[in-house]
């Protein structure tokens, strides 16, 4: 199954782990998420980060929930988001222009371009890819993949931590081949998909997110047909109009700019219903190679 084939390529390229740093500051975010490092600087409109990779995070201060620091440098515990450390010569990051106490507050530093993590609770973003569709059919008769395209956009609203739910409209072209009296064939059935799917995510590290996901999925037609010796035969009044499936997958999420995170993904869809009226019976079986970008709001 290509599927598989998919999920050991995303696994391996998401194996060079970087493992958290067990010490220093903790931001707790209004999400749930937690940001481990150790905090440069800190005012009253933002606070500024170091992670164990190295990346500088500015998160607003409107965005925290609760700020734990460590028991060093002059800094003590914190029960939210309202204390903040000492500007000494050492927390502030040296592109920082500091000035006098009691004057202006200063200007944070800017994280490097690209290399701050998004913290947002919705997303929506484009889809691209192929679909690599077969079909089980009864009485059991012999089929082939249709390769078809997969294109639309999605929507995500963060629901704690870690979880995500994800509704989605692509058009998508699902159906099969095979051959019939020496010649190759094809069914095909082209859809409106909707699949809504729950999302899992965690930090493999610092700069790739593992993403697992699944949920019901909604087929809608827009066309059908048979292609058999060279003739195209609608298949309309023979075909449902709605099929219902399952969606399950996995992926990586990769950030490119502090509101922009590049992702690809491997899902299997699973047919759940009959395509067909009459017989045979139809149902489809799906490999799916995703890539998109969520663009944080």
């Amino acid at each position: 199954m290509k599927f598989l084939g998919w999920l050991t390529l995303i696994f391996f390229l998401g194996l060079p782990v970087s493992a958290r740093a067990a010490g220093g500051d903790h931001v707790q975010l209004e999400t749930g998420e937690q940001i481990d490092g150790i905090i440069i600087y800190e005012n009253s409109r933002a606070v500024v980060i170091t992670t164990s990779g190295g990346n500088s995070l500015t998160i607003p201060r409107s965005r925290i929930a609760h700020i734990q620091h460590a028991n060093a440098n002059g800094r003590s515990p914190a029960s939210d988001g309202s204390t903040s450390s000492p500007a000494t010569a050492d927390s502030v990051a040296p592109t920082a222009s500091i000035t006098p106490t009691g004057t202006s507050e200063p200007t944070l530093p800017a994280s490097p371009s690209g290399s701050e993590k998004p913290i947002y609770r919705f997303n929506l973003g484009p889809l691209l890819g192929m679909t690599f569709s077969n079909a089980s059919l009864s009485p059991d008769t012999s089929t082939s993949e249709r390769l078809g395209l997969l294109a639309g956009a999605f929507f995500e609203a963060s629901l704690g931590k870690s979880f995500f739910l994800e509704p989605e409209l692509m058009f998508g072209q699902l159906g099969y081949t095979y051959v019939f009296a020496g010649d190759a064939d094809s069914f095909r059935y082209d859809a409106l998909r909707v699949p809504i799917l729950l999302e899992y995510k965690t930090d493999i590290n610092e700069r790739l997110r593992l993403v697992l996901l699944g949920g019901p999925s909604f087929a809608f037609r827009t066309s059908s047909s048979e292609l058999h010796d060279g003739v195209t035969t609608d298949l309309s009044g023979t075909t449902n109009s709605v099929a219902f499936g399952l969606d399950v997958g996995v992926g990586l999420e990769c950030p490119i700019k502090p509101t922009v995170v590049l992702f690809v993904e491997a899902r299997h869809s699973f047919g759940l219903t009959d395509l067909s009226k009459t017989t045979p019976s139809i149902r489809t079986d799906d490999d799916e190679a995703l890539a998109g970008l969520r663009l944080g709001l």
